[in-house]
């Protein structure tokens, strides 16, 4: 399932009544998200110290410990 199904999916059992201002509200939320979810997985890979010897940088991803 798409999210754009997901998303008509809950539009219509909200039964909301859908004029341009809304659909514009509701994009710009989405986009919004999208946007912040990219700026803290960036910030995220920002924070990655590699290691020198390793051609891959995989030796951060396999010692990764979680928070």
């Amino acid at each position: 399932m798409t999210y754009w199904t997901k998303m008509n999916e809950i539009l219509l059992l909200l039964k909301i009544n859908i004029s341009s201002d809304n659909i514009i509200s509701l994009t710009t939320l989405i986009i919004q998200r999208i946007s912040g979810n990219l700026l803290e997985l960036t910030n995220e890979i920002n924070k990655i110290k590699f290691h020198p010897r390793d051609p891959l940088h995989l030796w951060n991803l396999k010692n990764m410990r979680p928070s």
